[in-house]
């Protein structure tokens, strides 16, 4: 048998089954040690042998940068901490309680309305300078009260008692254009 097509045979069996190659490496492994010392010369010489065997070493020695550590365990959350935090947070039930912007819109529309409102009843309530002028002003006061002082006290209180106690107050409304006393009210 020519050396070429076995090892072409080899190597088609070593693609179809890789186990094949396994058992034969151990087999051979467990044998005098000869074949030992030719396959660790073969990984140690050989560069693309020694990069694979480089990789699976490091693979089966090395601790993956993504296991997990005690430590980094304990910094997780536990689930009693989870359980906590869901308790804690508000869920799309709990926020339909509060109002929404179109809410807020509606209330702040209401409230204007309600303003405007009472701002008008304010004004119709109120008097205006038209409705004052009816009243005496502290001038017309004090002119009163000057037009008493001037004509002495025995003079005036003779006088209320003849007008009926109205007197001053008669003259002063004669002088500003105001209608009747008391009784005209």
């Amino acid at each position: 048998m020519d050396v070429e097509v076995l090892k072409r045979a080899l190597r088609e069996l070593v693609e179809r089954e890789p186990s094949f190659l396994r058992d034969l490496v151990l087999e051979a492994l467990r044998s005098d040690g000869g074949a030992a010392e030719a396959l660790l010369d073969l990984f140690t010489k050989h560069p693309e042998a020694k990069l694979k065997l480089a990789q699976a070493v490091a693979g089966a020695v090395a601790i993956p940068l993504n296991v997990v550590t005690k430590e980094d365990l304990k910094q997780l959350a536990t689930k009693q901490d989870i359980k906590l935090l869901e308790d804690q947070m508000a869920t799309k039930e709990d926020l339909k309680q509060y109002a929404t912007k179109q809410d807020l819109e509606t209330a702040i529309g209401d409230l204007k309305k309600w303003a405007e409102a009472e701002f008008r009843e304010i004004r119709d309530v109120m008097a205006t300078k038209e409705d004052l002028k009816q009243y005496a002003t502290k001038q017309d006061l004090e002119t009163a009260i000057g037009d008493l002082n001037q004509a002495g006290p025995r003079d005036g209180h003779r006088r209320s008692r003849r007008n009926g106690h109205q007197g001053g107050h008669q003259r002063h409304r004669e002088r500003h254009g105001h209608q009747g006393g008391l009784e005209a009210r």
